[in-house]
């Protein structure tokens, strides 16, 4: 019996296949994974800085 690859071909093996069709399945969670802790931390910074504001409010009221 003779196997025959279809490597040098120019056409992947199905294995091939879904190996690549792995690596991109991660390398999209991995672009959502970021813009999702991106945005959190976005978030974040905008609370501190709407406390931080609303304290310097108090303070400056205080002094007048």
């Amino acid at each position: 019996m003779t196997y025959f690859s279809t490597r040098g071909f120019g056409t992947p093996s199905v294995h091939e296949e879904l190996v690549r069709e792995r690596i991109q399945t991660r390398h999209r969670q991995a672009e959502e994974h970021r813009r999702a802790r991106d945005l959190l931390r976005a978030r974040r910074a905008r609370r501190e800085v709407e406390r931080a504001s609303l304290s310097l409010r108090h303070a400056l009221l205080r002094l007048v």
